[in-house]
């Protein structure tokens, strides 16, 4: 499919259609009218399911569905169904849905962002928690092992504010935003680490802490050499 297919959206037979994201912009409306198109896209709640674009209000896309990408984790809710289970494989499985659900929220996030370059760094994002996936079904059919690791965070997360994905985020805001999805899951799996006495299911948390802990590092590290100043 060409790029201007893809923005036009020739296939919409709504009357609105030149209200419609794809439209404007394959008319460089977000160059000419940066600011208001800014206020059509921020704080989205709707997604176009024709080509992924987000948009605040319904009206500015062919195909509508409500938004719902962005979701406050329901760690309470999550620690609650891993307490009832009682065997390493099952936790396991748990564990790797996780993964998938982070992996596809990075793939649909790059829908997001106009940038093309930010839309790469969020692939890679993805391919990591790809990755991630596929070390734990390792892990699971016993053909390598969740290994020790000892790290030190320089604390950069801890001083940010939550922040929702938009289409406009620059490297940094990215980089924060990964910083606190691996912190919450550092801090997830230490707690339900703690709540276990069997010390075989208490070594595969802990171990899975590190794990998010070593990746939340990598990316301090990273944002430590691109923060404003």
């Amino acid at each position: 499919m060409s790029e201007e297919a893809f923005e036009t959206n020739s296939g919409c037979e709504s009357s609105s259609h030149t209200q419609h994201l794809c439209y404007i912009i394959s008319q460089s409306f977000n160059l000419s009218n940066k600011t208001e198109y800014e206020t059509l896209i921020k704080d989205p709640q709707f997604k176009c399911q024709k080509c992924g674009r987000l948009a605040k209000e319904r009206i500015y896309l062919c195909k509508p569905i409500k938004f719902s990408l962005i979701q406050k984790d329901n760690h309470e809710e999550l620690r609650s169904r891993m307490m009832k289970l009682k065997s390493v494989d099952e936790l396991l499985d748990v564990v790797i849905m996780q993964e998938i659900r982070a992996q596809k929220l990075y793939i649909e996030m790059a829908t997001m962002v106009e940038n093309s370059w930010m839309r790469k760094v969020l692939e890679c994002f993805a391919k990591e928690e790809l990755r991630h996936k596929q070390k734990l079904e390792a892990v699971k059919a016993n053909k390598t092992s969740l290994e020790q690791i000892d790290t030190d965070n320089l604390e950069i997360g801890d001083t940010f504010e939550d922040t929702k994905p938009h289409t406009n985020m620059d490297y940094p805001e990215l980089l924060a935003y990964a910083i606190k999805k691996e912190k919450s899951s550092n801090q997830l799996y230490t707690s339900i680490a703690t709540t276990f006495s069997e010390p075989e299911l208490k070594d595969v948390f802990l171990k899975l802490a590190q794990q998010e802990a070593n990746h939340m590092q990598r990316l301090e590290f990273e944002y430590d050499q691109v923060r404003p100043r």
